[in-house]
């Protein structure tokens, strides 16, 4: 997609690099499944059912609406959505207690990221810069403090992921030979 952002005159610094949420969560993907690390398959399972399930909800087509981009946009977040089930399910890596927290944390590296990257090139990265554009009733602005959105970005996120563990951590995985995992 980047390259047909590039072919077609639409590819920014600030608006086309996989630095939003769900393009760190497939770039992780890509890590785990190369190399394994199970703390990338735990945050794969939480950002990618919370932010995508999000962006499924509320969708926002950054460089318009394409056939093209349309489609993309719609199978990327349905994907890694459904990469985080197959790593439980599939991998039978079950999230193990705290693992909200955990990764609550890593999402804050990765803000801090997104923050640098945003102030080089203009962007708006995991939209930390203004709101999405998104009609998002989760998206809660102050004229007084214009960062509000992200505080509530930050609280939602942290309970989207503690509702993900209390659900994900009652689903019991047998492996092949029966014996029950957790």
């Amino acid at each position: 997609m980047t390259g047909m952002s590039v072919s077609r005159g639409e590819f920014t610094w600030g608006g086309s690099l996989p630095i939003h949420m769900c393009g760190f969560s497939r770039l992780l993907i890509i890590g785990y499944f190369l190399i394994g690390k199970k703390w990338m398959g735990e945050l794969v399972t939480f950002t990618g059912i919370a932010g995508g399930l999000q962006s499924l909800l509320t969708p926002e087509f950054t460089h318009g609406i394409n056939a093209v981009y349309v489609f993309d946009y719609y199978m990327n977040h349905a994907s890694i959505i459904a990469v985080g089930l197959y790593i439980i399910y599939v991998h039978q890596q079950p999230l193990q207690k705290g693992a909200w927290l955990r990764n609550f944390g890593r999402i804050q590296l990765m803000a801090v990221i997104a923050v640098g990257v945003n102030l080089l090139t203009g962007g708006n990265y995991m939209y930390l810069m203004e709101p999405p554009i998104a009609d998002n009733p989760l998206v809660i602005t102050s004229e007084t403090f214009p960062y509000m959105y992200v505080v509530f970005f930050e609280l939602f996120a942290a309970l989207n992921f503690l509702l993900i563990e209390v659900v994900l951590r009652r689903i019991r995985i047998r492996n092949s030979i029966g014996v029950r995992i957790v």
